[in-house]
C-alpha cells in the first residue's frame, strides 16, 4: 500500500482508534492530540527548515520528526531538548507544550491513548498534586523579579531536595538533566 494511500486511511480513524484500510486490515491507530506537532511544524516552517535540514542538524530521522509534526508519535524530551536549540526556542515552553499535549491526548481519547502517554499522564497528575497551589498565602510560593520588571511566582514542591546554602553550578545543572532524561529513557524502554 502507498504511503498516501495509507495516511489517508489513517485519518478515517472511528473514534475507537481503529481503522480498517482498503484491503480490509484493521490498523491500531494511537491517538495523540496535534497540539506539539503543531508547534514543531511551525517552529521549523518559521526557520524555513526542511525535515532533512533539520534531521541532519539533530541527528535524528526525518522519518521520525515527521511522526512528531504529525501528532503520529510523542517527541521524547531529548528530542525536545535538541529541537529546542535548533529553533532557538525555549527549552522550558516546549515541555509546556508537550505536557499540553498529554492531558489533551489523555482527555480526548483516553484509554485509546498510547499507553507511554497515559502513563505520563499518571506522573504529571501526581507531580501537580503533590505542588503547592499557587496563591498570596502560600508559604512556599516564592517571587522572583527577573529583571524585566515583572514578578515571576514559582510553585515550590512540597518535597524537594535541599542543596544546602550554595546553588548548584551550571555543571551540576546539565548533569542532572542529562541523568534525568537517562532515567526517564530507561523506565520507557521496560
Amino acid at each position: 500500500m502507498s504511503k498516501n494511500k495509507r495516511d489517508k486511511d489513517i485519518n478515517n480513524v472511528i473514534s475507537t482508534g481503529i481503522t480498517v484500510t482498503s484491503n480490509n486490515i484493521v490498523e491500531r491507530v494511537f491517538l495523540i492530540s496535534p497540539i506539539i506537532g503543531d508547534k514543531l511544524k511551525s517552529l521549523r516552517n518559521l526557520k524555513k527548515f526542511t525535515l532533512g535540514e533539520v534531521a541532519n542538524r539533530s541527528g535524528f530521522s526525518a522519518q521520525a520528526i515527521s511522526l512528531c509534526e504529525r501528532a503520529k508519535r510523542m517527541p521524547s524530551p531529548n528530542m525536545l531538548l535538541v529541537l529546542a536549540k535548533i529553533y532557538d526556542y525555549s527549552e522550558e515552553e516546549l515541555f509546556k507544550y508537550r505536557e499540553e499535549t498529554i492531558i489533551d491526548s489523555v482527555e480526548r481519547y483516553g484509554q485509546e491513548a498510547p499507553v507511554s502517554v497515559l502513563n505520563e499522564y499518571e506522573i504529571l497528575m501526581n507531580a501537580r498534586e503533590n505542588s503547592y497551589p499557587l496563591s498570596e498565602s502560600s508559604p512556599s510560593l516564592i517571587k522572583e523579579d527577573q529583571g524585566s520588571g515583572y514578578i515571576v511566582e514559582k510553585k515550590i514542591p512540597k518535597e524537594y531536595l535541599d542543596l544546602g546554602a550554595e546553588p548548584a553550578t551550571e555543571e551540576e545543572l546539565q548533569m542532572a538533566k542529562a541523568y534525568l532524561l537517562a532515567l526517564r529513557s530507561i523506565k520507557s524502554e521496560k
